[in-house]
């Protein structure tokens, strides 16, 4: 009896999918569609329309495509292309297989997380370990500007940072800086070197660039520290005549120190390929091959369905 009725609700879909195809032109995709036929798509998948709508396929088929094209896909109509639309999108077919892929990349890809944070953290022990911070440490002391007396407007703007030494005398050092607004993701940056030697707390003025120093009107610390972010990195010191550098770490882990939340995700994959494994990929990424896989060979892996797939690809690098 549960037979019976599956094989009912089958058919009725069937039917439905069929009803809804005979709606869609079964003429050329070379060939404009006719307002009428527009407006049967519209009333019978909108969906349908927008996606010819995104790739502009319904108001200017294009002019300039290759003739050798043209051969290739000539015989493809509008609805080939709406039976290969509801395919990539009928979840009753996907999604089991989605759930099925996402077991098999735990296979295939065990602990990634894991062993990701297993890199992180040797490296972050390097980090700690070759820090210049246990010989020196930098802050932001303040700011001096300056102010044209016949208009109040900004003429120059310094950052004043302090330099304290904790292991005795530090001879010339090299830092780097960088701020950025806290809502924005872009930074400024700077490279500086300081040839004072000191062997107790000091100030040093860097000037603000030309383009930024009228954001600093009346800036203060704990202005400056409400509204934006700044890093400061001592890279190398003097010490003793002899010279200590921050050792470097290899590009993708500098990177995914440096990004920003939103963007760590994308320097993770790369230290996952360098570190762990050569050929990791998102689980988003193994759903999209498996998935493309299968529909470049077509539900019923006719010839057919493969041109039509690969006109879809061709469509969607209009978008």
């Amino acid at each position: 009896m549960k037979k019976f009725l599956m094989a009912i609700a089958l058919c009725l879909v069937c039917a439905a999918s069929f009803t809804s195809c005979n709606k869609v032109p079964d003429k050329s995709v070379f060939s404009p569609l006719s307002e009428s036929e527009k407006a049967k798509i519209q009333e019978n998948d909108p969906d349908f329309l927008e996606y010819l709508d995104l790739v502009a396929w319904t108001d200017n088929v294009p002019s300039n495509i290759a003739d050798s094209t043209k051969r290739m896909f000539g015989d493809i109509t509008y609805r080939d292309l709406y039976k290969h639309y509801q395919f990539c999108n009928d979840t009753s077919y996907w999604k089991p297989r989605q759930e099925q892929w996402a077991k098999d990349y735990s296979s295939q890809f065990p602990n990634i997380d894991n062993r990701f944070n297993s890199v992180l953290a040797h490296y972050d022990s390097v980090v700690n370990h070759s820090s210049l911070n246990k010989y020196v440490t930098a802050e932001l002391q303040g700011f001096d500007i300056d102010y044209y007396s016949y208009s109040g407007d900004v003429e120059d703007a310094y950052f004043i940072f302090k330099f304290t030494p904790l292991q005795g005398k530090i001879q010339q050092l090299e830092f780097n800086y960088r701020y950025k607004l806290k809502i924005s993701k872009k930074w400024n940056t700077a490279h500086c070197i300081l040839q004072n030697q000191f062997d107790k707390p000091y100030s040093a003025y860097y000037e603000i660039g030309y383009f930024e120093k009228d954001d600093f009107y009346g800036m203060t610390k704990q202005k400056f520290c409400n509204s934006y972010d700044l890093e400061i990195e001592i890279t190398k010191i003097l010490k003793d005549g002899e010279i200590i550098e921050k050792d470097k770490l290899p590009l993708a882990i500098q990177n995914y120190y440096q990004a920003s939340d939103d963007e760590k995700g994308l320097y993770k994959e790369e230290i996952i390929k360098e570190f762990v494994d050569k050929n990791y990929c998102s689980l988003s990424e193994f759903q999209e091959r498996k998935r493309q896989d299968i529909l470049s060979r077509g539900n019923g892996k006719k010839i057919e369905d493969f041109l039509v797939w690969s006109f879809e690809k061709k469509l969607e690098k209009r978008i």
